[in-house]
C-alpha cells in the first residue's frame, strides 16, 4: 500500500509541474529592470539519498520591490516537507545580470525556519537560475539549523 501511495504522489507532483510550467510559458513577462512591485511563486524538489524520505519538496512565496537595475528586494514565506514540516520566514535579496528575456540571476535568502515538532532555527539559501519571460528555472543549497539540514535543490518559479 506504501509504494502504491509514493506512485500516487509522484504523479501528482509531475501533474502540478506540468500545469505549473504550461501556465508559467504563456504568462507576461515582469522585467526586473523596471522599477515596482513584483512577487514570485516558488516550487522545488530536493532529493534527499541518505535519508528515509526520498524527497524533500519546498513551496514558497516572496513579494516585494524592484529597484529597475536588476535588483529586487523582498520577504518572504514558505513551507518546506523533509523530516518534518517546516516554515521559512525570510527576507531575500535578487540580482538579474541582464535585461533580456533570458536572463540569470542569483539569490539569497536570509531569516528563520519554524518547526512545530522541533522549534525554530536559522534559516539561509542561496542560488542561481534563468529567468525566461515570468518563468524560472532554479538550483540553490539551503540550510536550516532544525534537523541540522542542508540540502541542494531545483526547482521553478512564476515570477508575476
Amino acid at each position: 500500500m506504501g509504494i502504491i501511495l509514493k506512485h500516487i504522489f509522484k504523479c501528482r507532483v509531475i501533474a502540478f509541474l506540468m500545469l505549473f510550467v504550461s501556465t508559467s510559458i504563456y504568462a507576461e513577462s515582469k522585467d526586473l529592470r523596471i522599477s515596482g512591485y513584483r512577487g514570485n511563486l516558488s516550487f522545488s524538489i530536493t532529493p534527499e539519498i541518505e535519508s528515509e524520505v526520498p524527497i524533500g519538496i519546498d513551496l514558497t512565496t516572496s513579494h516585494g520591490y524592484s529597484f529597475g537595475n536588476g535588483w529586487w528586494l523582498g520577504a518572504g514565506i514558505g513551507i518546506m516537507g523533509y523530516h518534518g514540516v517546516i516554515i521559512p520566514i525570510f527576507s531575500e535579496a535578487q540580482y538579474s545580470f541582464t535585461k533580456s528575456q533570458l536572463s540569470p540571476y542569483v539569490f539569497t535568502k536570509i531569516g528563520h525556519a519554524i518547526s512545530v515538532e522541533d522549534g525554530y532555527g536559522c534559516y539561509l539559501s542561496l542560488g542561481f537560475g534563468v529567468c525566461i519571460k515570468s518563468f524560472s528555472v532554479f538550483t540553490s543549497y539551503s540550510k536550516t539549523e532544525i534537523y541540522n539540514l542542508s540540502n541542494t535543490s531545483i526547482g521553478c518559479s512564476w515570477n508575476f
